[in-house]
């Protein structure tokens, strides 16, 4: 008996080194980021609202699975007051065509989305998108590896982020996720 407790202590102890030991860093492939941006000067288009992103050196960054209920204190228990939301990854279009996004998300000063460094949207206003009326983008992709990058300026108060992807040839909206996309880290 006392050969299986000990026993059983050892491979206890063995699991929580396994679980929560410095090499446990999440897998997710979709990045996460909350920046800190002090401002409310409205970038005039999508080039100096990515210096914005790159000028910004105070931010949280975390892996996500999904992209569904993101804001700054969903995901890192902050106020979601003058921050920047960044998103970004690869995903592999496995169907050659139109692809169509959808957007749901709040980004009081500006946004914008860029596809293999394509602007499909950009805005300068205060938006709101309600997720019974999303925003959708279309976009031809070929067969391949592809990358995504989100960007958004909110200065009080971000709703939860969710973004949708139908496939072409298919008949409905899907999170944007691991578990309906092939999707791999891309470096910044």
């Amino acid at each position: 008996m006392r050969y299986f407790l000990f026993y059983s202590l050892f491979v206890i102890c063995i699991l929580c080194q396994n679980s929560f030991g410095a090499e446990n860093a999440p897998s997710a492939a979709i990045i996460f980021e909350v920046h800190n941006i002090l401002s409310e000067l409205r970038p005039l288009n999508i080039n100096e609202l990515t210096a914005t992103f790159e000028k910004s050196t105070d931010f949280d960054s975390n892996n996500v699975a999904a992209i569904e209920n993101l804001n700054s204190w969903n995901v890192f228990h902050e106020v979601d007051a003058y921050v920047g939301y960044k998103i970004y990854f690869e995903f592999y279009a496995d169907v050659e065509g139109e692809w169509q996004f959808d957007f749901v998300y709040d980004a009081g000063i500006a946004s914008g989305v860029l596809v293999d460094k394509k602007v499909i949207l950009f805005s300068d206003l205060d938006m709101f998108i309600d997720p019974a009326k999303p925003i959708v983008k279309k976009v031809t992709l070929a067969k391949g590896w592809h990358k995504f990058e989100f960007l958004a300026l909110e200065n009080c108060c971000g709703a939860p982020i969710r973004f949708r992807v139908k496939k072409p040839n298919s008949d409905e909206f899907k999170i944007v996720s691991e578990s309906e996309l092939q999707l791999r880290k891309v470096t910044q």
